[in-house]
C-alpha cells in the first residue's frame, strides 16, 4: 500500500517567503489528517524555541497520522524530537564529498559514518522510530552509499536502526534512475534493501518530481512518498501531494483513504497562509484546470465530458465552466 509523508509544514516552510504560525500549521495538520495521509513532517524543532512550539503543538493533537520531526546527526536535534511527543525521527545526513566539505566541516567518509550510526543508535536508545534521509542521493556515488549500509548492517545491525530510508533528490536532478539506473532499481525494488521501508523525497527544479515519484511507486507499491500541498518547497519545490494522490487515486488495484473533495480547501488554506498562488494552469487546483474555451471542446463536453475531461471535477470538489 502507498503511503503519503505531507511534509508542507516543513519543507512547505522552505520555500521563499515562507512562515506559518503555530495556529497556522496546527490547522493545516487537522485537514491533512482528515484528507488522509499517513505521516505529516511537522518541522526541525532544534532550529528555535518557536519552530520546537510549533511541532509539539501538532504532535500534542493525537491525530491518526504519525508526526514526524527532523534532526540533524546531533544527540540535540534528537533530544528536541523526543521532547515534542513526535513518534518519529528524520534523521538527515549525506555522505558525499561536496555535502562533508559544506555541512560537516571537512569530514572523512569514515568519521560521517560514525557520526550517523552514533545518531541512529542515540535515536533507538530513546524509543522513536527513525527515518534516515540520505541527503543528495541521486549524486551520491552507489559504492559509498552501500559501504554506509553495510558498515551499519555489519556492525549494528541496522534493522534495529532504521525503520525507514529515504532516497533524497536534493537538487532535482535525477530523472527515473537515468543517472544510475541499476542502483536506484535495486533501492526502491524490494530485493537490496529489503531491510528497511523506503520513501522518496524527489525536488522538482527539473520539472520531473511527479514522474519521478510515480515511476518509484511503479516499482515498489509499499514506498512512502513525500509530498506537498501546492508542491510548495525549496526552490522549486517538491512532488505535488494533489496531483501524486490523484493520479493513483485512478487505478483500481491502489486502495486509499484520501478524501479527494478535500483537495480544493486544502491548497487555498495553504496558498492563502503561505502567499503563494497556485499557477492558473496548475492540474487540478489551478483556476483553469476545468475551464473549456474552444468552442468545439465546449460542444462536446456538454454532450459527453468524458471527450476532453480526463476524470470528473466533482471527484476533486470542482466544477467545470465555460471560457
Amino acid at each position: 500500500m502507498i503511503k503519503i509523508l505531507d511534509t508542507t509544514l516543513r519543507e512547505g516552510e522552505q520555500a521563499a517567503g515562507v512562515k506559518f504560525t503555530l495556529e497556522q500549521k496546527v490547522e493545516i495538520a487537522k485537514m491533512l489528517d482528515d484528507f488522509g495521509v499517513d505521516y505529516i513532517e511537522a518541522g526541525m524543532p532544534a532550529i528555535s524555541e518557536e519552530d520546537y512550539d510549533k511541532v509539539k503543538a501538532v504532535a500534542d493533537l493525537g491525530l491518526n497520522a504519525e508526526i514526524v520531526a527532523l534532526a540533524r546527526a546531533k544527540r540535540e536535534d534528537i533530544d528536541a524530537v523526543k521532547e515534542t511527543g513526535a513518534q518519529w525521527v528524520g534523521i538527515f545526513c549525506g555522505i558525499n564529498e561536496r555535502y562533508s566539505e559544506v555541512n560537516l566541516n571537512g569530514n572523512s567518509f569514515g568519521e560521517t559514518v560514525h557520526m550517523i550510526h552514533k545518531a541512529l543508535l542515540y535515536a533507538k536508545e530513546l524509543d522513536l522510530k527513525v527515518k534516515y534521509t540520505l541527503e543528495d542521493a541521486s549524486r551520491t556515488k552507489p559504492n559509498l552509499i552501500n559501504e554506509l549500509l553495510y558498515f551499519i548492517t555489519s556492525n549494528y545491525r541496522a534493522i534495529d536502526l532504521i525503520d525507514r530510508l529515504c532516497f533524497a533528490d536534493t537538487t532535482g536532478n535525477e530523472l527515473c534512475g537515468a543517472h544510475s539506473p541499476d542502483f536506484f532499481f535495486d533501492f526502491f525494488k524490494p530485493t537490496k534493501f529489503k531491510t528497511w521501508e523506503t520513501e522518496a523525497h524527489f525536488h522538482n527544479d527539473l520539472g520531473i518530481a511527479l514522474a519521478n515519484s510515480l515511476w518509484v511507486s511503479y516499482l515498489n507499491d509499499n514506498v512512502t512518498i513525500s509530498c506537498s500541498l501546492n508542491g510548495l518547497g525549496e526552490r522549486a519545490g517538491i512532488t505535488s501531494l494533489t496531483e501524486y494522490c490523484l493520479y493513483y487515486s485512478n487505478i483500481p488495484k491502489y486502495k486509499n483513504k484520501w478524501k479527494l473533495s478535500l483537495l480544493p480547501k486544502l491548497s487555498q488554506k495553504v496558498a492563502e497562509y503561505s502567499g503563494i498562488k497556485p499557477d492558473p494552469l496548475r492540474p487540478i487546483i489551478g483556476k483553469n484546470a476545468f475551464t473549456h474555451t474552444a468552442n468545439l471542446h465546449k460542444r462536446a463536453v456538454k454532450i459527453n465530458p468524458k471527450c476532453y475531461e480526463p476524470f470528473d471535477p466533482s471527484i476533486v470538489g470542482r466544477e467545470r465552466s465555460f471560457g
